[in-house]
């Protein structure tokens, strides 16, 4: 359902803002939403110019609802594709919850994995 006519606060936590009005938009969990949402999302992956594949060993994204896969072979591959996407992201009023991100590192030999954080 779109939204007309509505009014909102905006809650924070030194407290809730002032009543505002807005016309525009589309209500949380409505079919149209995740419909906008994966077209924004595709913007966004296409506009990454992320490119070759897993096999080539360079770096691959996969997306799944309001997920995103971001598969790299090496650390400093992998946080220019999180640059790129975070960039993009950014364009379209759209921002990473780094406290939702996670990454794993995975390798064949044994004592390679290398423990440090990547920057978001």
């Amino acid at each position: 359902m779109c939204i007309k006519n509505s009014k909102a606060v905006v809650a924070a936590k030194n407290g809730n803002s002032e009543e505002f009005a807005f016309n525009s938009g589309v209500r949380q969990g409505d079919g149209m939403s995740a419909t906008l949402f994966n077209i924004v999302k595709g913007r966004i992956v296409k506009n990454s110019h992320a490119e070759g594949t897993i096999i080539n060993k360079s770096v691959q994204i996969i997306a799944y609802a309001d997920d995103l896969a971001l598969i790299a072979k090496d650390k400093k591959s992998l946080s220019k594709l999180l640059t790129l996407i975070t960039n993009e992201a950014s364009k379209r009023g759209l921002d990473i919850n780094v406290k939702k991100t996670k990454y794993l590192s995975a390798s064949k030999r044994q004592g390679r994995r290398d423990k440090k954080e990547i920057e978001i």
